[in-house]
């Protein structure tokens, strides 16, 4: 009686278990070293030579930006080809005369050279920002309501259409 010959094994085909710790091993090596590499290519430094004082405003910004949303406020950006209007709308029978010192700071991104800081008179009234130079703005709006402090921030894209039109020669 002969046994049968057991199946051989076919040819060509990989077993890849062997490999996988080579695998785990690389996928947290290769990260590190790059990590440990760029580290020591790229020392930390300082930006200010007392951070934590630098710091110390965070909090009461953080304070004035929860103030202005608890007060229902709303700082609504009128976009358009030629226009960027910024107006605020209260609640019903809110007395826009409770605002105070409202400045918006509009801050290029890309150009520290174009920003501006805009007084704005009555929150009542509209705030034509068409003069801006085309582009992407952070506009962080500042003030008081009822004597305390209070902020808002918004991007916004500015056509910047006047800022862009020159006579023509004639």
């Amino acid at each position: 009686m002969n046994a049968p010959t057991p199946p051989s094994p076919r040819r060509g085909s990989w077993n890849l278990w062997p490999f996988v710790p080579f695998f785990v091993i690389g996928a947290a090596v290769i990260p590190n070293t790059m990590k440990i590499t760029n580290a020591q290519r790229h020392r930390a430094h300082q930006v200010e030579e007392q951070p934590w004082e630098a710091s110390r405003s965070f909090d009461e910004q953080r304070a004035a930006r929860l103030r202005f949303e608890a007060s229902g406020i709303e700082m609504r950006v009128q976009e358009s080809a030629q226009l960027l209007l910024l107006r605020l709308r209260g609640p019903a029978g809110f007395d826009f005369a409770r605002l105070s010192d409202l400045e918006v700071a509009c801050y290029r991104p890309d150009s520290a050279d174009l920003d501006q800081q805009l007084r704005w008179r009555s929150g009542q009234t509209v705030l034509d920002l068409s003069h801006l130079q085309r582009g992407s703005w952070n506009l962080t709006l500042t003030g008081t309501l009822d004597g305390a402090d209070i902020r808002h921030s918004v991007r916004v894209h500015s056509p910047g259409i006047a800022a862009e039109t020159e006579p023509a020669d004639g």
